[in-house]
């Protein structure tokens, strides 16, 4: 359906007056966005594709629990009945609110921002959100890496680099560590900064239950890498102002160099299930391969 129908019928269910304008916003690897503006003010349109309604409403759920708290998240606008899940021709449509910003430059001040942030968010309490499980986890890579084939994949230099990478790292990733609320997916792309001040973090689809420390390594692989490289004083920033809110015990830290490079492993598993392994894609595959040079560098 062309855009503008698309979201002029949707806006029919909202109290939001009428569509003034809309232009397409930069794509992930997944969804469709666009920033609307209405009679009301400005909104995040999205089409999502790859999440179910099930875990889209527990998403919602769970943001309800951060807004009580005053987390710095951008939320779910309700339509007139209250729901905040539309279907239309079986995709799920959503609407935001529309927070204005700007992808952070990689500097103390802004790796601080998210770090604290970052330790509010793993301070919630679980038993007041839906339970969902990590989509990237240790059972998971196991059973996509059954897939690769032994030779004459088009990207077989990839599967071979990471099933080495893989035998290195999966030994570390049993233990018993702290268990909280984890966004998994927090990157710069993910937030939206003032200058230096973080206005607010986005994209919680893929959030769940899963150990902190998972969350921890996710983020210092987003927001203390320059040229591909861990920076020599980017992490220290990022534990000092972490930790002013949750110490982190002395296995996350003893087990953290493994977990950043678990983590980065994590996002190759996702890029090749989704839909690497089986579809050439030239922008997945520049990602996968900075991806596997770093966990080598490490």
């Amino acid at each position: 359906m062309n855009p503008e129908k698309l979201i002029t019928r949707v806006l029919q269910d909202y109290s939001l007056g009428k569509l003034k304008s809309f232009e397409a916003l930069s794509q992930g690897f997944a969804n469709e966005n666009y920033k609307i503006v209405t009679e009301k003010g400005a909104f995040l349109f999205r089409i999502q594709r790859q999440q179910s309604v099930d875990d889209i409403e527990k998403e919602h759920h769970m943001l309800r629990v951060l807004k009580i708290i005053g987390f710095p998240a951008a939320f779910p606008v309700p339509d007139k009945a209250g729901k905040t899940v539309q279907l239309i021709d079986g995709l799920p449509v959503l609407l935001y609110d529309f927070i204005p910003g700007e992808t952070p430059v990689l500097n103390a001040g802004t790796v601080a921002e998210v770090a604290s942030a970052l330790a509010l968010l793993h301070s919630v309490d679980v038993s007041a959100i839906p339970q969902k499980r990590n989509g990237i986890r240790p059972e998971k890579v196991v059973n996509l890496m059954k897939r690769f084939p032994t030779t004459g994949h088009p990207i077989q230099d990839i599967l071979d680099r990471f099933t080495k990478q893989w035998e290195r790292v999966e030994p570390f990733l049993y233990h018993k560590l702290p268990v909280g609320l984890i966004h998994a997916d927090l990157f710069p792309d993910n937030t939206l900064f003032e200058g230096n001040k973080l206005k607010a973090i986005i994209d919680f689809e893929q959030f769940c239950t899963d150990q902190l420390l998972f969350d921890v390594a996710m983020c210092i692989n987003g927001f203390c890498f320059v040229d591909n490289r861990l920076d020599d004083y980017l992490p220290e920033v990022f534990l000092q102002a972490y930790e002013q809110k949750r110490p982190l015990e002395a296995a996350e830290k003893e087990l953290l160099p493994h977990y950043i490079r678990w983590t980065a492993l994590g996002m190759v598993s996702w890029h090749l299930r989704y839909h690497l392994l089986c579809q050439p894609n030239a922008r997945q595959e520049k990602r996968v391969r900075e991806l596997l040079e770093r966990t080598e560098h490490l």
